[in-house]
């Protein structure tokens, strides 16, 4: 079966690319039973925009006269939204004046840190590396706060939970806010992403409250790793390169700083094979790679993103013969 699925800001696509009708079911998958939305035809070469009026995990059944597929979406679109509203009131305040006074109730932080937890755990593990990054970086200014409100409670009965609730629910937002920017197709969907989770505004409250989880995050960027090497044989290819990936075998290969490759290297090939590239831990998906004359010859190659492992494989499309190839990689938007 011919189609294309996308996932583009907020809107899930999926388009007819055969000469036949694809026929569809929309199901809602819970733990306990699979529940029959709606179903319809999607004629050749049209657009079909799939409509998720609640939150949860779905089954689209995809079929023709010969072939039946399906796709598993997760959406939590509303929850997140909801979660959003949450930080802003939370960390921006609910008046001009802001700390003139308490606006908000036990409740609201609760029902914050309640969507924020939630959320990453429907979502798992999609943000799981982003929020790691964050505690790790923050260790010690949560550790120092923490501490001493239990010493406060040990002394006084009672503990401060304002400030360090605070903080999580920045770590919870900033981790969602920059895995799906940095996931971001293009500069479009960026922006899209970059107004719908208010981050102008929000990431001036968290700095006022000294929150500031960005660096954590870019961070990782700056330590990913690329391994590169020609494949086993001339029938592999990427789906064969997928299924023997792990952390054993990448470590077999020669790698280097993405530093290097992003002010350009040599690779040598000794083989005939097609060749290569896997980057981890990276948060983008997007990269562009040019050659020594600067030309852009990402086409040439076919690539994959893992979410539970934070990877990108590139693995071309041609063999490469016996020769020392320059490539130089930069992130796309």
């Amino acid at each position: 079966m011919d189609y294309t699925y996308t996932h583009y800001k907020d809107q899930h696509l999926i388009q007819n690319d055969q000469a036949l009708n694809i026929g569809y079911t929309v199901s809602k998958v819970t733990c306990d039973a699979t529940t029959e939305v709606y179903t319809g035809n999607i004629a050749p070469g049209k657009v079909f925009a799939l409509d998720f009026k609640l939150d949860g995990r779905y089954k689209i059944s995809l079929y023709d006269e010969f072939t039946r597929e399906n796709i598993f979406i997760n959406t939590y679109n509303y929850l997140l939204l909801s979660f959003i509203d949450n930080v802003e009131r939370l960390l921006c305040g609910c008046s001009k004046c802001g700390e003139c006074e308490e606006c908000n109730e036990c409740q609201t932080y609760l029902a914050a840190f309640m969507k924020g937890f939630s959320f990453n755990s429907f979502n798992t593990p999609t943000y799981d590396l982003y929020i790691n990054l964050i505690a790790a970086d923050s260790k010690c200014s949560l550790e120092s706060e923490v501490l001493c409100n239990i010493l406060k409670e040990r002394v006084y009965g009672s503990a401060v939970v304002k400030e360090p609730m605070l903080q999580i629910l920045g770590y919870y937002y900033a981790a969602f806010y920059f895995r799906d920017f940095y996931s971001a197709e293009d500069l479009s969907e960026q922006e899209f992403i970059t107004t719908k989770y208010k981050y102008d505004k929000i990431a001036k409250c968290m700095k006022k409250l000294g929150i500031d989880p960005a660096q954590a995050i870019q961070e990782v960027e700056s330590s990913s790793i690329v391994y590169y090497w020609q494949l086993g044989s001339l029938s592999a290819s990427i789906v064969t390169e997928e299924a023997l990936i792990t952390e054993e075998y990448l470590s077999s290969k020669p790698s280097s700083p993405m530093t290097e490759f992003e002010q350009g290297k040599v690779v040598t090939y000794t083989g005939v094979a097609k060749i290569a590239f896997a980057i981890i831990p990276t948060i983008s998906q997007n990269f562009i790679i040019r050659d020594s004359l600067n030309n852009d010859v990402t086409d040439e190659f076919n690539s994959s993103y893992d979410s539970r492992t934070n990877r990108v494989l590139f693995v071309s499309k041609l063999p490469y013969s016996h020769s020392s190839i320059y490539f130089k990689f930069k992130k796309g938007l």
